[in-house]
């Protein structure tokens, strides 16, 4: 049985591997931790006229960046071929490089998201015109099979050094990018391609849930639910499989309220509801009987939903 000074000192260890976690997340230094232990708080004015910095930043960022787009977009028939790889390839290298770099120095660490995002778009557009540009004209599907390919290899290192959730993030854009690709290019249909990237975003989403990556989850949970249930309806639609559509709805619900996870209950609700109005019109289109007992379902398993929940408070979840 655990005493009460084995619990104090696990709770103290786990703060341990907590404050370890945050000096090497933040770059804390030595004198920072020992000697600001009289830092005032700024004031709320002080406050918001950061946020106004930061804001103003990011749109003037934007426009910054809006405007080069368009200034290469109205001169871009004029270049030549060795132009329009250094303005799209050179650029997107180098917004890499300089993410990088920020990353390494903690007074701009926040402009590193931006410029690595900025990169993560650039870099394959400029890899695809230097393949066009330079290429013998081979097929389109393999350049952008390589195109994602590298860009996902490259960001996938990043992350190895830098664990950063933005890179993971680009890392699991290109490699669904190239899974897709890849099993299209082997001409494996189109429902078995969403059926496979939906399950492996879904058990990516599981394994990175409430870690330290797991601001991507959301989207993957999402996206995931929806690629998998409809790769899933596609095969099985039109035959007598075709409720297993509907157990696969139910149980990617069930998994949303096992994570907790609100994109993945609401992926999963909204599918239902989908799978019950394309039944509806396909089989009882002219059946008032149909939408009560729809309704009679419903309050049925709302009952039920409400009895198991008390006997899993009143008698399983009891010591």
């Amino acid at each position: 049985m655990s005493t009460p000074d084995h619990v104090a000192g696990t709770d103290r260890d786990a703060a341990i591997v907590e404050v370890r976690r945050l000096i090497a997340e933040h770059q804390l230094t030595e004198s920072e931790i020992a000697g600001d232990n009289h830092i005032v708080p700024p004031a709320d004015g002080l406050q918001r006229s950061a946020l106004l910095v930061k804001v103003l930043s990011y749109v003037g960022g934007a426009f910054v960046f809006s405007g080069i787009a368009a200034f290469v977009a109205l001169q871009w028939e004029s270049m030549n071929s060795f132009s329009r790889v250094v303005i799209s390839l050179g650029s997107g290298l180098a917004l890499f490089v300089l993410g990088l770099l920020a990353l390494n120095d903690r007074r701009f660490v926040q402009a590193a998201t931006p410029l690595l995002l900025a990169a993560a778009a650039l870099e394959p557009l400029g890899m695809l015109v230097a393949l066009h540009e330079f290429g013998g004209g081979g097929d389109e599907q393999v350049a952008a099979l390589v195109t994602a390919g590298t860009v996902g290899v490259q960001y996938l290192l990043a992350f190895a050094q830098f664990r950063r959730t933005t890179m993971l993030l680009v890392v699991v854009l290109f490699a669904s990018a190239f899974w897709g690709l890849l099993l299209d290019l082997w001409d494996v249909d189109e429902s078995l391609i969403a059926l496979t990237s939906g399950l492996a975003w879904l058990l990516l989403g599981l394994q990175l849930h409430r870690k330290r990556h797991d601001a991507i989850t959301p989207p993957l949970f999402f996206f995931g639910c929806w690629a998998f249930l409809f790769g899933l309806f596609d095969l099985v639609q039109g035959s007598f499989l075709e409720l297993v559509f509907l157990a696969g709805a139910i149980g990617t619900s069930y998994l949303g309220v096992w994570a907790r996870s609100r994109a993945l209950n609401f992926a999963s609700t909204i599918a239902i509801l989908a799978y019950t109005a394309y039944f509806t019109g396909e089989y009882f289109a002219d059946s008032i009987g149909w939408p009560i007992a729809l309704i009679v379902i419903g309050l049925l398993m709302i009952g039920i939903s409400a009895v198991a929940w008390r006997i899993d408070q009143r008698y399983i979840r009891q010591p």
